[in-house]
């Protein structure tokens, strides 16, 4: 086959860095978006200007004073005010973005720990839980990064609009100074003519600052035009924003789908309480036992324990890292057995050092013991209030952890 050399053959994009995760690709499109330009209205054209020209105070008018025709100032004091509706702080905004980037090198230097804590503390850990963990980290780590991502364009979209008001602010002024140019001339054959001359100046002033104006006018609704397509660019990221956040939070304990497989990590990977939870019919614990509730919540806490309530969630999730306190996920109706279970899932944790995920998850036996420990303090609970028929029943779940951890009946 002949090859016409004029024929460019096929451009293969370079890979993108956030391919492969649709709400990281959108946010890197309205960055690029932003970048581009492509949200500034045609009739500004392409406009630049660095954040310094908002702070510009030069008066182009002044040049008229000397003349002290007070009129022809009075016609072109619209146009000066154009120019300071345009004035702004460019230190603020610099900083405001700055603040953006600031989030976003955080952001970033998070990922990188939990990446960093997947390959040292977990390299040699197989099994089940494992691989739930390294599937829980990649997730965890993607959102974070996208979030950074965010964050990022936020500083973008800050700088492009202070950006663009100051393009257009030059512009503004430009065409101001261009007009007193010649409203200058027209003031001194004013003055030369000893007043002659003024009718057919003031026809003169007329059309002049008219057209500048009409000018002005155009450049002025192009800058709103934009600043809203900004807008809607700004709101399209905050709802990308809100998208990440729900999957960490689902990834944190939230996650209940069968079908989701952070789902699925998230329940390898925390101390659920079951579903059945028999002490439930004394009534939540907040009504039952609420001095009780509030001390272990500030228990948790005063440890560095983040408490998340959650209407139907009972979890303790160890942290990813050794070190470090886990999450105590509680619904605000849980019973007071309930809370004994979860609460005795921390104090372990604490008392062992914060093990972590793996300290808990790697060894079955391990796992089980806690299990064992916890649906023990609701036993004891059950049975001080005379509940025989609940304690059988939680008696009949530590079976069922067993079964679940081993894959075989007890």
């Amino acid at each position: 086959m002949t090859v016409n050399p004029l024929v460019a053959g096929r451009l293969d994009s370079p890979p993108d860095a956030w391919s492969g995760v649709w709400i990281a690709e959108d946010i890197e499109l309205i960055a690029q978006g932003v970048k581009n330009g492509s949200w500034i209205d045609t009739s500004l054209g392409v406009v630049g200007a660095g954040l310094d020209a908002l702070a510009i105070v030069s008066d182009p008018i002044g040049a008229l004073l000397q003349y002290g025709v007070a009129w022809i100032i009075e016609h072109v004091k619209p146009l000066s005010e154009a120019l300071d509706w345009l004035a702004g702080d460019p230190g603020q905004i610099a900083g405001h973005a700055q603040t953006w980037r600031n989030v976003a090198a955080s952001l970033r230097d998070d990922a990188a720990d939990l990446d960093r804590a997947v390959r040292w503390d977990v390299t040699d850990w197989t099994g089940t839980a494992g691989n739930a963990y390294r599937t829980w980290a990649a997730q965890q780590s993607q959102a974070i990064g996208g979030l950074a991502k965010a964050a990022d364009t936020m500083a973008v979209l800050a700088e492009g609009a202070g950006a663009l008001i100051a393009a257009v602010r030059i512009l503004v002024r430009d065409a101001i100074a261009t007009c007193v140019s010649r409203l200058v001339v027209y003031a001194a054959e004013v003055v030369g003519s000893l007043g002659v001359a003024t009718p057919l100046v003031v026809e003169q002033v007329t059309t002049l600052v008219a057209s500048w104006a009409a000018k002005i006018a155009r450049w002025l609704k192009g800058l709103l035009s934009s600043l809203r397509e900004l807008g809607s660019l700004t709101r399209r990221l905050g709802e990308l924003i809100e998208e990440l956040k729900k999957i960490i939070n689902r990834l944190r304990g939230g996650g209940r789908s069968a079908e989701s497989l952070a789902g699925e990590a998230d329940r390898r990977l925390y101390f659920h309480h079951s579903e059945a939870d028999p002490l439930a019919r004394w009534g939540s614990a907040r009504e039952t036992h609420l001095q009780e509730w509030d001390n272990a919540i500030r228990e948790a806490e005063d440890a560095g324990v983040e408490v998340i309530f959650r209407q139907g969630g009972l979890a303790y999730g160890p942290s990813p890292s050794p070190g470090h306190p886990g999450v105590l996920i509680l619904d605000p109706d849980a019973s007071y057995g309930a809370l004994l279970h979860e609460m005795q899932h921390m104090r372990d944790d604490r008392a062992a050092g914060w093990a972590g995920m793996r300290g808990w998850f790697e060894d079955p036996h391990v796992r089980y013991a806690n299990e064992v420990r916890a649906y023990e303090q609701e036993i004891r609970y059950a049975e001080s209030i005379g509940d025989h028929e609940s304690a059988a029943k939680l008696t009949d779940l530590i079976r069922e952890e067993y079964r679940k951890i081993f894959g075989e009946t007890p």
